[in-house]
């Protein structure tokens, strides 16, 4: 069991510059802002391994994309660090990837969008991208490297899942798929326009939902791990409770990140959110098997703990496909 409130793995997001421009995307770029140098990233790292945690997790936008990515990954490694990295995939070729390889990451995290250049034009911006990135996971894989392809499931590739994972087969990576299409970071619901339809969703849950477990809730019970142990930094150096709720705790050019993480009211908001104050939902018939996420409800209504419309309609349709 994790201690809450305790570090045990952080996401750091080097960049949201990227290479591709994902119709889905959640990151806000904000080039007005300036992102944090090498020498701050290097005493986030040092903070955190003060402060005990184990894991992290490289990401973005594309975090291959900062010049000195490599240099932060090893200095982390350097630390001992167990490192992950999160990316499209699109750019771990050639020296790249020797160098990645050389990190020894426990994983490579590679989001797939389609099986087609058609679709990743449709999905990413650019055609002439599906090619690559498949060669490039292939050759990760042919040289050992831990693979986790992760698939993001939207109306514009969801006539390729088939073949997606049927490829992640073919190659022994593990997958994992996504059926939530979630707000931007500055909270325009524009991503979402770009969900699964209620056709496709009750079809993907048919080929591949199986049985949903059922929940007993209780009152005192933490809806969301969020805020207990896996903070986020962004490029900016701003605090986060999780990767989907982006108003900062504090930011660490102002506050180390320890006390940011003890002391931000917004964080013990976030923490606090249990199942008696979800009033709507505690009435709800398909509460048994909702997966509800705060930071999306805050996105939606302006508070944690309501219930959210994608929520809402995953535990409606898995019911009535008698999934529960």
């Amino acid at each position: 069991m994790v201690a809450r409130n305790r570090f045990v793995t952080t996401q750091l997001e080097l960049t949201y510059r990227c290479n591709y421009h994902c119709v889905h995307c959640y990151c806000v770029d904000q080039p007005v802002r300036e992102e944090l140098s090498t020498e701050e990233f290097r005493n986030v790292i040092d903070q955190l391994w003060e402060l005990g945690c184990m894991n992290i997790t490289f990401t973005g936008g594309e975090a291959i994309i900062r010049k000195d990515f490599f240099e932060l990954a090893r200095y982390a490694r350097e630390r001992r660090f167990v490192i992950r990295l999160f990316s499209n995939g699109h750019l771990l070729d050639g020296d790249r990837l020797e160098q990645l390889l050389e990190l020894k990451p426990i994983s490579v995290d590679i989001s797939l969008y389609g099986a087609s250049d058609a679709t990743y034009e449709a999905v990413t911006g650019s055609g002439e991208r599906y090619g690559r990135v498949k060669r490039n996971v292939e050759t990760l894989v042919e040289r050992g490297q831990r693979v986790i392809v992760k698939i993001p499931l939207m109306h514009e590739s969801y006539h390729d899942l088939e073949k997606m994972l049927a490829w992640c087969n073919e190659i022994g990576v593990p997958y994992l798929t996504d059926v939530w299409m979630t707000p931007k970071d500055d909270g325009s619901t524009k991503p979402t326009l770009h969900a699964l339809t209620d056709g496709e969703m009750r079809d993907f849950f048919t080929r591949y939902g199986g049985k949903a477990k059922k929940l007993v809730r209780h009152d005192e019970e933490a809806i969301c791990t969020s805020a207990c142990s896996s903070p986020i930094v962004s490029p900016h150096g701003d605090v986060f409770a999780c990767t989907q709720n982006k108003l900062p705790a504090g930011n660490i050019r102002e506050q180390p990140l320890a006390a940011i993480w003890k002391d931000s009211h917004w964080l013990k908001e976030v923490r606090d959110v249990k199942w008696h104050r979800f009033a709507e939902c505690r009435t709800c018939e398909f509460q048994d098997t909702c997966f509800i996420c705060p930071a999306i409800s805050f996105y939606e209504n302006g508070r944690l703990e309501g219930p959210n419309s994608h929520a809402c309609r995953v535990a409606r349709i898995r019911h009535e496909l008698g999934q529960v």
